[in-house]
């Protein structure tokens, strides 16, 4: 992760990667850590509602220790897809002189607002700013704007790794007690934006998802957060899913391509689901959708069946005759 110039340095992505964990509210001695899902149902595109404060061991009101790492861990399960998206290419150098329009505005993926304190007291303190989140492909990329205007207070790069977002956060200039500029309080909202992030495939039997913040700071200090967000069960929480078959007619010893698109209330049943017909097996794609090439030697009514572990049953049926 390459370093930042600026006195705002630590304004990371990373550190916005927080949005993508849990709700309620989760705290230790160093950071408070609430994120919610905006969806309770397993699959679905769900938007994130984030909000992160971090403290000093002992005077939780003073200034926080500076930041040096992160990684957030999202529920497992979840997916990030910036596919859906149009991806910003500026530089990091475009970015700092021409802020938000170095980016395509259809390359925003979110926006809230972000607290510093550099030590120095007022009227330096607290720095509040704007914050914008662009796709850039592979990573998020973090533009701080002071309030109200477009003007680029700093900016970094959050790489996405699995369900996991890491940091590492440069050190930056500031006043005492540490000499830094530190991160106070985040507050970040990502709109559902078609499947740019996917909620888990499944819901625990403990009704939650839950997610992880790791942090280490300038002082030698450590911390892990866990957050929890509801989800409901796909056949507990009674998914309906069914499926239908072209052709519906087919004839004895002639090779037929049965065509199956799957449909759920609960969209994780409908992909990579199990299509059998007989001993034939084949399995559904992400949208649902799978073709089996098959010939039937007897006249009659055949069932075809979707399934998928955690997901109810769907049947379908195919009416065989004689030539």
């Amino acid at each position: 992760m390459q370093r930042r110039n600026g006195w705002m340095q630590t304004i990371t992505l990373a550190t916005l990667g927080l949005a993508a964990l849990a709700t309620p509210a989760q705290a230790s001695d160093r950071a408070d850590l609430s994120v919610a899902l905006g969806t309770r149902t397993p699959g679905a595109p769900t938007s994130l509602d984030f909000h992160v404060l971090y403290k000093r061991p002992g005077d939780p009101n003073a200034k926080p220790p500076p930041l040096t790492r992160a990684a957030f861990v999202l529920p497992a399960g979840t997916r990030i897809d910036t596919g859906v998206a149009p991806v910003c290419h500026a530089t990091d150098e475009e970015l700092q002189a021409r802020g938000r329009d170095a980016c395509p505005a259809d390359s925003t993926v979110g926006s809230g607002s972000l607290t510093a304190i550099t030590g120095f007291g007022p009227p330096a303190d607290p720095f509040v700013g704007d914050t914008t989140v662009f796709n850039g492909g592979r990573e998020l990329i973090e533009l701080v704007t002071v309030k109200g205007t477009n003007a680029s207070a700093g900016l970094d790069r959050l790489a996405i790794q699995g369900n996991t977002l890491r940091a590492n956060p440069p050190a930056t200039p500031g006043g005492p007690p540490d000499g830094q500029t530190t991160i106070r309080e985040i507050r970040l909202f990502i709109p559902a934006r078609g499947r740019l992030v996917t909620a888990p495939p499944s819901c625990p039997a403990t009704g939650v998802w839950t997610s992880r913040g790791e942090f280490k700071f300038a002082d030698g200090g450590a911390t892990a957060v866990t957050a929890t967000s509801p989800c409901v069960g796909t056949a507990a929480g009674g998914a309906r899913t069914r499926f239908r078959v072209t052709p519906r007619r087919a004839r004895v010893g002639r090779r037929v391509r049965l065509r199956v698109r799957a449909r759920s209330s609960v969209a994780a049943c409908a992909r990579r689901a199990t299509v059998r017909v007989g001993s034939r097996r084949g399995r559904t794609d992400a949208h649902g959708r799978a073709t089996l090439r098959f010939h039937f030697g007897a006249a009659g009514r055949r069932r075809v069946t979707l399934s998928k572990r955690g997901c109810p049953r769907a049947h379908a049926f195919v009416r065989v005759v004689r030539r």
